[in-house]
């Protein structure tokens, strides 16, 4: 796993999960904290 990670699914997953995770984490975080400022505010 340690060989085929650095070697292609680093770039891969760096690609594909950074972003994906980054919009998801970010499109989470946004609504969370929306939520929560609002539930908060509410």
């Amino acid at each position: 796993v340690s060989q085929s990670v650095p070697a292609g699914v680093t770039i891969i997953p760096i690609d594909n999960l950074p972003i994906s995770s980054n919009a998801d984490s970010e499109s989470s975080d946004a609504d969370s904290t929306s939520s929560d400022d609002e539930g908060i505010q509410a």
